[in-house]
């Protein structure tokens, strides 16, 4: 299922640090001692909402849903949630603290998602990923600097610049 490789896909890149400075207490009974984790997470993550006309009400919430997922599991350092249409309408900055993230998505209008994912590349350097939470109907740039996951109500995203997963979307 998509969320499944959506999971899996973010999983990859948490990082997990272990600690001898407190041992694992699990192990302590059996006479092993065991680092325990120090530390859980992801660093920044960008994660692109199509705010097109062509994205229903219904998707976008199915996207704010994935955010708030996204960010409840993976305990990143900070998402940028990035609206795109045409342009940037909007960039947030969220981390645990926002939870819940119930961001409306305010524009319409066309679509071109080349322009969020080169503000990815152009913008934020320092991301561990991307998502693009979109219907898939954009044109695509030429390539992408950084792991990139495309997850579409619709069509799908050239191999070479991210692989696809479908979303599926009750209407």
């Amino acid at each position: 299922p998509w969320y499944d490789k959506l999971e899996r896909f973010m999983s990859q890149r948490v990082k997990v640090d272990y600690s001898w400075a407190r041992p694992n207490k699990r192990f302590m009974p059996l006479g092993i001692y065991m680092p325990s984790i120090a530390g859980v997470g992801l660093g920044e993550v960008a994660i692109i909402r199509d705010t097109s006309g062509s994205v229903s009400r219904e998707e976008q919430s199915e996207f704010t849903s994935h955010v708030n997922r996204i960010l409840e599991t993976c305990n990143p350092s900070v998402i940028y949630v990035i609206d795109v249409d045409t342009s940037v309408s909007e960039v947030q900055e969220l981390t645990m603290e926002d939870l819940p993230f119930t961001g409306a998505a305010n524009s319409g209008g066309g679509t071109d998602m080349r322009v969020g994912l080169n503000y990815v590349n152009r913008e934020l350097p320092d991301v561990e990923c991307c998502i693009l939470l979109t219907d898939g109907y954009t044109p695509w740039p030429e390539r992408m600097d950084v792991p990139t996951l495309v997850a579409t109500t619709g069509a799908e995203a050239p191999a070479h610049i991210a692989e696809t997963i479908k979303l599926e979307v009750s209407r």
